[in-house]
């Protein structure tokens, strides 16, 4: 089984990939599977160095902006990558097994399971209430994904931008759910643990944590928003962000 990771990032989000990639060979050392680094322009060679360090079984590979252009996304806040760009890993035939990680995550505990998932689409639900044009109807959280090859194909691809194309949308999220929701199998829910909803019991069985929102913990002027400030509470956000730095400072 040829199974690889992949993640979406610019220039900003390559700090995030950094600590996600400290969390994943502090948590789980024995997992050295490919990881596939996706980029619309080249990154730093330093933060590629750096990452290489890190997790020597790395590769970087820039995507084609051209095919994503038409793309529509409301404005509800500033995309640094057009979120479009996620769509590229469902081009993607070379593999058995994807399994997708966003770059504002933390691997914090044993994963073996999510590895071991044959299928699809492995995700975890997304709860009544979020993913805005979702939030009523619920779906999957396209922050972590298994996709295996049935939901690969130039026909799905060029479903998804269609899809896109045809109106204006929050994010990815809601398109993804939208063309790939018969593939979709559920995750347990450790494995795609929104901040914005942590408590200590979530945080103490957390196998992910998704740092989500338009602020990061990498941003120092701000971090959190004043809705995760609402619903987690300032202790756990001061939490969650000691918990990043932690991983982000750790020497490999």
């Amino acid at each position: 089984m040829n199974i690889v990771f992949y993640s979406l990032i610019n220039a900003d989000y390559a700090v995030g990939l950094l600590a996600l990639l400290k969390s994943l060979r502090i948590s789980n050392p024995d997992i050295m599977i490919p990881y596939v680094v996706q980029s619309a322009t080249p990154l730093p060679a330093q933060m590629c160095a750096e990452m290489r360090e890190i997790y020597r079984n790395i590769e970087f590979r820039l995507i084609n902006p051209s095919p994503y252009e038409h793309c529509k996304f409301s404005k509800h806040r500033d995309w640094q990558m057009n979120p479009a760009y996620r769509y590229e890993i469902f081009r993607d035939i070379e593999f058995d097994q994807i399994i997708y990680l966003d770059a504002d995550l933390l691997i914090v505990q044993d994963i073996s399971e999510l590895i071991s998932f044959r299928g699809a689409l492995g995700a975890c639900p997304l709860p009544l209430g979020e993913g805005m044009e979702l939030r009523n109807i619920g779906g999957f959280n396209c922050g972590v994904l298994s996709i295996g090859r049935e939901a690969r194909s130039p026909e799905i691809w060029k479903r998804l931008i269609e899809v896109a194309t045809a109106r204006s949308w929050s994010g990815n999220q809601t398109v993804l759910n939208i063309v790939l929701r018969g593939f979709y199998r559920a995750l347990p829910t450790r494995y795609n643990v929104s901040s914005t909803k942590m408590t200590p019991e979530k945080l103490q069985t957390a196998a992910i944590i998704h740092y989500v929102g338009k602020y990061k913990p990498w941003h120092s002027e701000q971090q959190f928003g004043e809705y995760q400030l609402k619903m987690a509470g300032k202790d756990m956000c001061d939490q969650l962000s000691e918990l990043w730095l932690t991983y982000a400072n750790a020497e490999i």
